[in-house]
């Protein structure tokens, strides 16, 4: 996860926006169930929409409070879009999004944090 969501804020910053990794948020990896693939890109493609749908020079700001990611968004229709392709592909992660933010939860058992399973 972390080298996922690191060239993702290495990509954002190349179009004059950030991304800072709030809570260790950047920290957290997944745990190989699933196929594997599923959380980095469901994460990793939330984190580059959001930021890139904000104007230049803003910081995104991502966090992680033990259960789900938490990121803001300008106009989130692109990550509704989103959303609907993850619950497609990979029904065990939920990405909730509102007017202002979205949240991505994946199953506890996919995830660990600082080396210690949640």
């Amino acid at each position: 996860m972390e080298v996922v969501l690191n060239a993702v804020q290495k990509l954002v910053r190349k179009e004059g926006r950030d991304v800072i990794f709030a809570d260790d948020s950047n920290l957290v990896s997944t745990l190989g169930d699933g196929m594997g693939w599923e959380l980095p890109w469901a994460l990793g493609a939330a984190v580059w929409i959001s930021a890139n749908a904000a104007p230049a020079g803003h910081t995104t700001t991502l966090s992680f409070d033990g259960e789900s990611w938490h990121g803001q968004c300008g106009l989130c229709e692109e990550l509704s879009k989103h959303s609907v392709s993850v619950m497609e592909l990979s029904p065990g992660i939920t990405l909730t999004v509102s007017e202002a933010s979205w949240s991505l939860r994946a199953p506890t058992i996919w995830i660990e944090r600082a080396g210690e399973s949640l």
